[in-house]
């Protein structure tokens, strides 16, 4: 089987990336982890150490509570796939973030051809060891089980309950939302409700496989929007997920 069909997040058609000049060549799944690892390294993708300048929104994503996170998920709906937990995740975080003033994981976005990709997130299904400690590969591989569903593509299930300590009551009330509203959507439906989302439209129109701004996340008739914005400038950085 391909790796193309092995990674449901990423196009069907595919992505360009003329900012970190991929080759043609590569893979579909080389071509999206070649884009989050290049931005990195352009500074572009925030690993959870790096230092950020003070005037944008940045988090430091807690790798345990992501995994939490996506347990409790994938406990309730075994078999979502990467490209549903990314979007589940993602609106969520936006919920959360425009009605209690922080994410539920603050995770890093990309602005693909399919959506957004959470990049941490990533590394967690895709146990990159580059980017995780052997420890937190340790506890991912106990929590998380990957399987390849009837589609070909893979899919995830628990292997024991969500830590619910990570999980506070209004991160559980955001998760649920999102599943229940997200969960039964099919790929090319979940594509086209991205499609229709500000912050990855502004992100993909300014440059393809680009981060999204957090204060794009933010919806424009929030009447909170400004002292959000800049309450989140000044502490984002220091915010404990």
């Amino acid at each position: 089987m391909s790796r193309l069909r092995q990674f449901a997040l990423c196009s069907r058609a595919e992505p360009e990336a003329r900012r970190l000049l991929i080759p043609r060549s590569m893979s579909l799944w080389e071509k999206l982890r070649y884009t989050v690892l290049g931005a990195r390294n352009l500074g572009l993708v925030a690993s959870p150490s790096m230092s950020l300048d003070t005037m944008t929104i940045r988090f430091r994503i807690d790798t345990r509570k992501a995994l939490e996170a996506i347990l409790w998920l994938v406990s309730q709906r075994p078999g979502l796939t990467r490209h549903s937990l990314a979007k589940i995740l993602y609106y969520a975080d936006k919920r959360h973030l425009q009605e209690y003033g922080r994410p539920v994981i603050g995770d890093r976005y990309i602005a693909m051809r399919e959506g957004m990709v959470p990049s941490h997130v990533l590394d967690i299904l895709e146990r990159d060891g580059a980017h995780l400690r052997p420890d937190e590969l340790e506890v991912i591989d106990r929590a998380i089980e990957q399987f390849t569903n009837a589609e070909g593509y893979p899919a995830y299930r628990s292997r024991r309950p969500p830590d619910t300590n990570f999980l506070s009551r209004t991160d559980q009330e955001c998760l649920d939302w999102s599943l229940e509203e997200f969960a039964d959507k099919g790929f090319e439906e979940l594509k086209e409700i991205a499609h229709q989302e500000a912050a990855w439209r502004k992100a993909w129109e300014h440059e393809h496989d680009s981060p999204m701004d957090y204060e794009d996340i933010i919806d424009a008739d929030n009447p909170r929007r400004e002292i959000l914005i800049e309450k989140l400038r000044e502490t984002s950085r220091s915010v404990a997920f």
